[in-house]
Formats: C-alpha cells, sequence, structure tokens
C-alpha cells in the first residue's frame, strides 16, 4: 500500500501535493481524495482505525502539504500500465466482459513455455503443409 512506485519515486498525486504545499486545499480536491479512501476502505486495503484517522486528516487539512500524509497512506490509484486482473467463473474459461470475451495471459513461466512451444509446432506444421501442397501443385501440373 502508499504511493509509491517501484523505484521508490512518490506517485504523482503526493510530488504535486508537497509542490504545491503551502495551497489552499480545493473542494474538487479533498472530494477525490475522498472517494478514493472509500474505495480503498471498501476494498480492504485500509482497516476501520486508519480510515478513520486518514479521513480526519482530510476534513481537517487546510493546505495542501496537510493532505501528504493522506495521500500517502492511498493504494496506487490503477492505471493503463497495470490492468485490472478479469476474473474467470470456471478455472480455464475465457472470461467475458460486456465488450465480449478477455484472452487471459498466463503468469507462470512453465504455461508461457507450453504455449510458446504449443505455437511453434503449429507454424512448422502450417509450413509442411503449404510445402505439402506446393508439391502436390506440381505433381498435378507435371
Amino acid at each position: 500500500m502508499g504511493e509509491r512506485y517501484r523505484d521508490g519515486v512518490s506517485s504523482p498525486l503526493v510530488a504535486r501535493l508537497r509542490l504545491h504545499a503551502g495551497d489552499p486545499v480545493t473542494d474538487e480536491l479533498r472530494d477525490g481524495i475522498g472517494r478514493r479512501l472509500n474505495d480503498a476502505y471498501v476494498a480492504g486495503a485500509l482497516d476501520e482505525d486508519a480510515y478513520r484517522n486518514l479521513l480526519g486528516m482530510l476534513f481537517g487539512a487546510t493546505t495542501l502539504g496537510d493532505l501528504v500524509p493522506v495521500a500517502e497512506a492511498l493504494p496506487n490509484a490503477p492505471t493503463y500500465a497495470e490492468p485490472a486482473v478479469v476474473d474467470s467463473s470456471e478455472p480455464g474459461a475465457p472470461a467475458t466482459t460486456g465488450r465480449g470475451t478477455v484472452l487471459q495471459v498466463p503468469t507462470d513461466a512453465g504455461e508461457l513455455a507450453r504455449r510458446g512451444r504449443t505455437a511453434a509446432w503449429m507454424v512448422v506444421g502450417l509450413g509442411a503443409a503449404v510445402v505439402v501442397l506446393v508439391v502436390l501443385a506440381l505433381l498435378i501440373a507435371l
């Protein structure tokens, strides 16, 4: 949890709050951070004590600098670089969304290697089939 990326750099929100630490808190920013706090609590990323403490800090903040500890306690916001995991009702079945079927990408190395070998043999098989068709076409033409 927390607003840190893999290289230890603060999130854009924390960096912006620190950069403009003396500026007053806007209602829009307070509402946005409040929504993220609520979402984190509902998702189980924050326990009740931490949630209440952070809400108190959020609503007591007068400057953006006062919001830095609240923003640092939030789980990272979803990004396009880290897509949400699509859950399937039964193992091996393709997951579906409102827009259609979603391909599930394996995450373990063994499954990736097996699929890679399968794809390689499919290419070899297709190449052999093309060679056979060309030879048959030449034999028929003679």
